[in-house]
């Protein structure tokens, strides 16, 4: 089995979500930027200072355009490692309980709300959203 490639699967993307990011990080760019003082920028003493809500709404620009186009999981022979932007996630592939699919709106390393959630360990789960989730499904019961 270690002879196995490594595989990558992107992150199926949600119209929606995407929609929402850019609209969010739109409002927080150009309320920076244009120093419109729409409220975006309520934190005492960051409302006061253009230069600190410029570096701050291009920091978090920059964190979600990074989670956005870098959410990705790896399946090997040993693991599923899930990166998403700077964070990243090991499963053994020997603990993998179960898998189901699942559609929520809860926080995880998934781009889309049509989601995988994977059960593994005692009691531990994350949710993943492959762009080909079949594929995805095959490789990781049959390693």
């Amino acid at each position: 089995m270690s002879n196995q490639q490594s595989l990558r699967f992107t992150s199926k993307k949600s119209k929606w979500l995407s929609v929402f990011l850019v609209l969010v990080m739109g409002v927080v760019l150009i309320d920076a930027i244009g120093g419109l003082e729409w409220g975006v920028f309520m934190i005492p003493g960051l409302s006061n200072s253009y230069i600190a809500k410029v570096i701050f709404a291009v920091v978090i620009s920059a964190l979600v355009g990074w989670i956005y186009f870098g959410t990705r999981y790896i399946i090997d022979h040993e693991e599923l490692k899930i990166v998403y932007g700077p964070f990243r996630k090991r499963v053994p592939l020997d603990q993998i309980r179960r898998v189901e699919e699942v559609k929520d709106i809860l926080q995880a390393p998934a781009l889309s709300f049509d989601r995988l959630e994977i059960h593994y360990g005692t009691a531990e789960s994350i949710k993943v959203s492959p762009k080909n989730k079949s594929l995805f499904l095959k490789e990781i019961g049959s390693r």
